[in-house]
């Protein structure tokens, strides 16, 4: 059953790969080194995440403290120069927050290509024959 599948998909990679006009074993060392760099973007967003995170508790914490200088300040001028600082510092941090997650989410999905990329490669392989 397995020799039968493995020469299904050597069969599909051979189509693949004439339509491609190289052969199989290349398009499938491509897809292999293809997956390989994939897990290096997944880390580099992994690590862009981590410091998107960080600047994105920064500029939560100081629009905190614009907040409570807007609640302790009986100035008028001065409580709207906080509230539109405390304002700008919310706007920051919620963009902030949405490219961190995006940029986990890029990262988690792509990261384990570093480890095994042969497997992620078989993985689309099995998704272009199953379409």
């Amino acid at each position: 059953m397995q020799n039968g599948i493995t020469q299904e998909i050597l069969k599909r990679m051979d189509a693949i790969a004439e339509k491609a006009t190289c052969g199989g074993e290349y398009a499938w060392g491509v897809i292999v080194q293809q997956h390989f760099v994939y897990g290096i973007v997944g880390c580099i967003c992994l690590v862009l995440s981590v410091a998107l995170l960080f600047f994105f508790f920064l500029s939560l914490r100081k629009a905190l403290v614009y907040t409570s200088t807007f609640n302790r300040s009986t100035d008028e001028k001065e409580r709207a120069v906080a509230d539109a600082k405390a304002t700008e510092k919310i706007v920051i941090a919620l963009g902030l927050g949405v490219a961190a997650i995006s940029s986990i989410y890029v990262g988690l999905t792509n990261f384990l290509g570093i480890f095994n990329p042969e497997y992620y490669a078989m993985r689309e392989i099995m998704n272009i024959i199953s379409k």
